[in-house]
């Protein structure tokens, strides 16, 4: 029985020591800022409207109303200039501006306009986007792989993505084909 607690209490020990590498918010007046956890010292000052704890070495930040990414350092990867910025998902996130959307790598380099109507995150190394109500996909260097003619998609799962196309539903492989024959809904 002791074992179990000792199991239990190094578990805690690890999962407190990985969180606690990450700089921690601090709040100074209205505004945020991160430390170090260990030493004290500020990474970045307190200038933040808002700031999320850091995932995967990048803190999502608020200044002036937009949002932008920071990294480790608390150094600019992404300037805060945007509306919407989702979590990094495959080194690869979206921000939104205008009601646009586009991709950023983790280095902050572009790898696509900001020029989607909607988009869906990265998985399996392909992301959904959409331009006038018609899907498709892209892969991590912004390359259109899949034309955007569908209705509606999934996100790829095993290598598929379930799609629709003038209300005939089937599945596609990462080229494109189809793999699962279609079948059509009882729409009316």
């Amino acid at each position: 029985m002791r074992s179990k607690y000792y199991i239990i209490i190094l578990l805690l020990i690890c999962v407190t020591n990985i969180y606690t590498q990450n700089p921690v918010p601090y709040k100074m007046g209205k505004f945020y800022g991160f430390k170090n956890p260990q030493t004290g010292e500020q990474v970045t000052t307190a200038k933040y409207e808002s700031v999320q704890y850091y995932r995967n070495g990048f803190a999502i930040v608020t200044k002036e109303k937009k949002m932008g990414v920071i990294n480790m350092n608390g150094g600019s990867v992404i300037s805060t200039r945007y509306d919407d910025i989702r979590k990094f998902k495959e080194d690869i996130c979206c921000v939104c501006l205008d009601e646009k959307y586009g991709f950023f790598n983790t280095k902050g380099v572009k790898i696509t306009p900001i020029k989607y109507d909607n988009t869906a995150d990265f998985k399996e190394g392909m992301a959904a986007v959409c331009i006038n109500n018609k899907w498709g996909f892209i892969n991590k260097t912004g390359e259109i792989i899949i034309p955007l003619l569908y209705d509606e998609v999934s996100s790829f799962i095993s290598g598929m993505a379930a799609v629709s196309l003038n209300d005939e539903y089937f599945a596609i492989n990462k080229k494109g084909e189809k793999v699962i024959p279609k079948y059509y809904t009882n729409k009316k």
